[in-house]
């Protein structure tokens, strides 16, 4: 885990090591919830990048407090929440298309056209 967090911060190992720590704990290892678990602190400003120094920060007492939840699948669903219904629509529809989906298709699917689709998108 130290390794996969010094590789996503570009940070030496023993730096991130508390940080690492904490993500071990609550993700038991999972890396992709690590992963995800890193963006939202990222997100809620508990980790932050420091012009000043050139490198990712963060408090003990800023991460800790983070609405951590122990199931992957209660995590992503509190994410999925946190999506607008268009964003929602677009991620079911995706869903019911495969796990690999071509822009075409999903546009098809809306009921859009190719460009309608890429400017809901980029929204």
């Amino acid at each position: 885990m130290t390794r996969m967090v010094a590789d996503a911060l570009v940070d030496k190992p023993e730096r991130v090591a508390p940080l690492a720590a904490l993500l071990w704990e609550k993700t038991r290892g999972n890396p992709f919830f690590a992963g995800q678990l890193l963006r939202s602190f990222a997100q809620r400003g508990a980790l932050r990048w420091d012009d000043e120094v050139e490198r990712w920060s963060w408090h003990a007492d800023a991460v800790q407090p983070v609405d951590i939840r122990d199931d992957v699948v209660a995590f992503l669903d509190g994410r999925l929440d946190d999506l607008g219904a268009g964003e929602r629509e677009l991620l079911q529809v995706a869903a019911c298309l495969g796990n690999r989906v071509r822009g075409d298709a999903l546009a098809w699917a809306m009921g859009l056209t190719p460009a309608a689709l890429r400017a809901r998108l980029a929204r």
